[in-house]
């Protein structure tokens, strides 16, 4: 079995019946206050967080227990429905602290959205199941109305038509995901998408477009407002990446501007894909801040 291998796949059972896979890695054993549940960005299935998952077990010295769930309509869970909404993520992150017994709770990009809307909900019914830590790193959430929706339409076309590569050309200039595609002509980052979704990606765009335009339309048009996490429990730490795109760096200053016991941190040279590839010091970040440690020389 090779660090990326899964020490075990399980599978949870929602509370609407779906099914959802979960990766665990390091010791599925681990107590709940060294286990920790991966929310995963937009598009992605919990295979890509393999690496990222591996590396941060390595990196807390063994003990802990990381839960990577695929959201619907990723690899082995249930495919979106016409049931699906924005609350139907939120519900799923329940499961997974329920399931997982996990006091933690990471997301990434929209996974991070997933994150900040579920913990809020859960500390304002008095759940049980509030984790005692949340990290979430590029956070792509529609706060105050900074995300205008009125490109989803085109996004969805393509994606009906099968435009793998013009869907991807479309979120990646409107989120400018990368410094330098974002400034690009429309024509070039379709192409660029295009030979991506062509070859390595090319399988898994069969499903997880469709997927991904139910999600961005439902995270999308659920708009936020920075006073709504006033309340947030204390223990949460906002990473963001110092070269990620001006949006990224907007949504998570307004976010910790709102959460004035919150935790904001610019990760040295990290950039929204910095999770989950393992670059930059965000995997020392996490881990520093799961072991309650300062943070240190992260930070630029």
């Amino acid at each position: 079995m090779t660090a990326l291998t899964p020490a075990e796949t399980r599978e949870w059972r929602a509370a609407d019946g779906a099914t959802l896979r979960d990766l665990v890695f390091g010791e599925p054993g681990a107590p709940p206050e060294r286990t920790l549940v991966v929310v995963c960005g937009a598009f992605l299935p919990a295979a890509i967080y393999a690496p990222f998952a591996a590396a941060l077990v390595r990196e807390l010295g063994g003990g802990w227990a990381i839960h990577v769930y695929d959201r619907r309509g990723k690899g082995g869970s249930s495919p979106v429905d016409d049931s699906y909404r924005f609350d139907t993520e939120l519900s799923d992150v329940r499961t997974a602290l329920s399931e997982s017994g996990a006091r933690h709770v990471l997301g990434h990009s929209l996974g991070g959205a997933i994150v900040l809307h579920a913990v809020r909900a859960l500390a304002a019914a008095g759940d049980p199941l509030v984790p005692e830590s949340t990290i979430v790193y590029d956070p792509a959430i529609n706060l105050d109305g900074s995300m205008d929706a009125a490109w989803l339409p085109r996004f969805e076309g393509y994606v009906e038509r099968r435009k793998w590569g013009r869907a991807a050309a479309v979120v990646e200039r409107v989120m400018g995901r990368s410094h330098t595609l974002s400034r690009a002509p429309s024509w070039m980052v379709a192409g660029v998408m295009a030979v991506c979704v062509r070859t390595g990606l090319r399988g898994m765009s069969e499903s997880l477009f469709p997927a991904g335009a139910a999600e961005l339309r439902a995270a999308f048009t659920e708009e936020a407002r920075a006073a709504d996490f006033a309340h947030m429990p204390s223990n949460v730490c906002i990473l963001v990446g110092e070269k990620s795109a001006d949006y990224f760096r907007a949504t998570a200053a307004a976010l910790g501007r709102a959460m004035p016991d919150a935790t904001l941190v610019e990760v040295r040279k990290g950039i929204h894909g910095s999770v989950p590839a393992v670059r930059h010091p965000i995997v020392p970040a996490a881990a520093r801040w799961l072991r309650g440690e300062p943070l240190g020389d992260v930070a630029r």
